[in-house]
C-alpha cells in the first residue's frame, strides 16, 4: 500500500467507527459540548481513541473485507464512566483516568474482544493477569 492509501484508509475506518459512537455525532452538531462527555464517558477522551486505533490497526490487517460490519458491534458497548464494573483498572484507575500503556491495552483488549476479535499472546496474557486479580478483589470485596 502507499501511503495515500493508508492515509485513505485510516480516515475511513475513523469515518466508519464514527457512524457508531452517536455522541460523537452529538458533539459534531454541537447538542452536546465536548467537555460533557469527557466527563461522562470513557470514548472521549485519548486513553479510548488510543484503544480504538490498536483495535482498528488489528480490525484492518485481518479482516480486510468485512471490518465495516465488525465495527457496528461499537454501538453496544457501554462506553459510561458510571460503568465501573467494565472500566474500573482497565480505562480507570480507583475512578479515574490513566493513559498508562497498560490501560491503554486493557481497554483495547475490551474493544478487540467487544468486535469478536482474537488478543495477541501479550495481550491475552495481560488479559488473564486483570482477571485473576479482578476476581481476587471480588472475593476479598464480597
Amino acid at each position: 500500500e502507499t501511503s495515500e492509501e493508508k492515509v485513505e484508509l485510516a480516515s475511513a475506518f475513523w469515518n466508519e467507527a464514527a457512524k457508531h459512537i452517536s455522541d460523537w455525532q452529538l458533539a459534531k452538531d454541537r447538542k452536546i459540548s465536548a467537555a460533557d462527555l469527557r466527563r461522562d464517558y470513557i470514548h472521549a477522551h485519548t486513553l479510548a481513541l488510543a484503544a480504538l486505533a490498536k483495535a482498528g490497526n488489528d480490525l484492518l490487517r485481518l479482516n480486510t473485507r468485512g471490518w465495516k460490519t465488525k465495527l457496528r458491534k461499537l454501538r453496544s458497548l457501554d462506553w459510561a464512566r458510571s460503568n465501573t464494573d467494565l472500566w474500573e483498572g482497565r480505562a480507570m484507575t480507583t475512578g479515574r483516568l490513566s493513559k498508562r500503556t497498560v490501560n491503554v491495552t486493557l481497554t483495547g483488549n475490551l474493544i478487540k474482544e467487544h468486535l469478536g476479535l482474537e488478543l495477541n499472546p501479550g495481550e491475552a496474557e495481560l488479559e488473564a493477569e486483570f482477571r485473576r486479580n479482578k476476581n481476587v478483589s471480588q472475593k476479598r470485596a464480597g
